[in-house]
């Protein structure tokens, strides 16, 4: 729950970033993939079924793949910027 942390320690720090609602919703995209793959992880380390714990993995890897892409497997710090940065050369 990296960016889910650092973007809740931004907000409460310096307030809400301006920038653009496509970047809102990639920031929430990322935060719901986070908390999804919290929960996958919780079932799966409680899960004695190794066929349940398998197919955890799957769904694991699939939201982890998601997360990759949307965050450029980058650090919470970096993402931020970009979207910063992007928003500002965008408009």
């Amino acid at each position: 729950m990296k960016f889910t942390k650092y973007f809740s320690g931004v907000i409460k720090n310096q307030g809400i970033p301006h920038i653009e609602v496509n970047e809102y919703q990639k920031a929430f995209n990322i935060v719901s993939l986070e908390s999804r793959l919290d929960e996958l992880y919780q079932l799966r380390d409680k899960e004695r079924n190794n066929d349940r714990k398998y197919s955890y993995n799957i769904h694991i890897y699939d939201l982890e793949k998601k997360l990759n892409r949307l965050t450029m497997e980058n650090t919470p710090k970096n993402v931020l910027k970009y979207m910063l940065s992007k928003s500002r050369f965008d408009n």
